[in-house]
């Protein structure tokens, strides 16, 4: 790492600068060849037009962005103004909004068997603990199983998050490896997709 390169593009330009007189005075008792001081000098005269390229560029871009901001808000102030009066206007109907797209669609709800609970697992004081999100749903069935087993065990059913399984491990004093999965309830039915498997490690 050449640290004494500095970072910021000011700096780096006057170094730059500095470096090229500095090149062509002392490059020729260095041994260098002509070829390789015009190199060098070329290489720095290029980055230095480069940077002054970017910051120019970059200068431009923030006024274009200023102007855009302040037209956003003039013009569409004008456009909100005439949406309104629009709107009290003998001729409208909710279908003319809804073509112009000036008034809110209602929002699409999510069949129920697509629904795909969340879970988010956190281990603490040897318990673990998982997170999740209810609505649309009225609680979550919880299903454990531990590493190497094939068969899924139902814990409980969780109204309130975060839902704590009290389960101790197999073999008391030693940790063990489990995955947990929850399916949404409503009504009394499951309801929507499994959720991701999420891994806990409990025990010593």
């Amino acid at each position: 790492m050449n640290e004494f390169i500095p970072r910021s593009d000011p700096q780096l330009c006057l170094w730059l600068e500095n470096y090229s007189k500095r090149i062509a005075m002392y490059g020729a008792k260095l041994g260098l060849t002509p070829d390789e001081i015009a190199a060098q000098q070329r290489w720095c005269a290029e980055l230095t037009e480069a940077i002054k390229t970017d910051d120019q560029k970059l200068k431009e871009w923030r006024a274009a962005v200023k102007v855009t901001r302040e037209a956003k808000k003039s013009s569409l102030a004008a456009v909100r103004a005439m949406i309104e009066r629009i709107k009290h206007l003998p001729g409208w109907t909710p279908s003319i909004g809804q073509a112009m797209g000036v008034v809110k669609k209602a929002p699409t709800p999510t069949p129920m068997e697509a629904v795909k609970p969340k879970l988010q697992v956190v281990t603490e004081a040897g318990q673990v603990k998982l997170k999740f999100t209810r609505r649309p749903l009225d609680g979550i069935n919880v299903y454990m199983r531990r590493k190497g087993e094939a068969q899924w065990h139902l814990l409980a059913r969780a109204t309130r998050s975060p839902f704590v399984d009290p389960t101790a491990p197999l073999v008391p004093n030693t940790s063990e490896i489990r995955e947990y999965r929850a399916t949404g309830v409503r009504k009394d039915q499951e309801v929507g997709q499994p959720s991701d498997v999420v891994v806990a490690v409990v025990g010593a």
